[in-house]
């Protein structure tokens, strides 16, 4: 659970043409890993009997041979996950996010 949202999905899109990730590390911090993905989210108190047959058909999506190579064609790689285990790394990513933006004092005007 990450507050309001759930995740069930992700595709680990990650790719040289999507991002350039060298650049936008450079910009944060030493020691930053970059990466670009994408999942879907849910509201958090939504019922696993909804969350599942998402997570199943998205997956089922995602292991087809033509859309794997479509993805790829883009420089990006076809992953699927659970949902427990996407939620574990967007909570992840969200503490390294925090303490990176607060390291650099970063603000929006």
């Amino acid at each position: 659970m990450l507050g309001l949202v759930q995740a069930f999905q992700a595709d680990g899109c990650a790719g040289q043409r999507l991002i350039d990730q060298q650049a936008v590390a450079r910009c944060l911090a030493d020691g930053v890993e970059v990466q670009q993905g994408s999942g879907f989210f849910a509201p958090a108190k939504t019922q696993k009997a909804v969350v599942e047959p998402l997570n199943k058909a998205s997956s089922q999506v995602l292991s087809d041979k033509e859309i794997i190579k479509r993805i790829e064609d883009h420089g990006a790689d076809a992953q699927t996950s659970k949902p427990a285990a996407f939620g574990a790394q967007t909570k992840s990513e969200l503490v390294e996010c925090k303490a990176v933006v607060e390291k650099a004092k970063a603000t929006v005007d």
